[in-house]
């Protein structure tokens, strides 16, 4: 245990957490923890589109890319989640 956490450069319990749920689960995390807090604004798909449209024109305010998100996307997100 001593070796991984070495080479993973994380705590011990980390260590024992990933392998304990590895061998209940099958998995590195538990599938049915749920996640605290409240659920993200923007999805993967809304990142990606910001991107594109970033990469295609980097001269945008946010307030142009707010617009655009909202216009094409349906997602009403404030100048700060986006910035």
């Amino acid at each position: 245990m001593e070796e991984i956490r070495d080479l993973s450069r994380c705590s011990i319990g980390l260590v024992y957490k990933v392998i304990n749920n590895y061998r209940e689960f099958g998995q590195v995390v538990n599938p049915f923890t749920r996640r605290a807090g409240q659920p993200p604004i923007l999805s993967n798909e809304d990142i990606i589109f910001l991107t594109t449209i970033l990469e295609a024109n980097p001269s945008l305010y946010l307030d142009e890319l707010q617009q655009k998100l909202y216009d094409v996307r349906g997602v009403d997100a404030s100048i700060p989640t986006i910035g």
